[in-house]
């Protein structure tokens, strides 16, 4: 898990080789308030 403070709250992203993927288990969430992240 790649965090970028200490007082992170969880794990949302994942490092694959020399790519970073958004965690299986949060995918469908982020993807469900999209718009809200997006201020769409």
């Amino acid at each position: 898990m790649k965090t970028d403070a200490s007082n992170s709250h969880g794990k949302v992203f994942v490092t694959k080789d020399d790519s970073v993927e958004i965690w299986d288990e949060v995918a469908s969430t982020l993807n469900k308030y999209q718009a809200y992240f997006l201020g769409l």
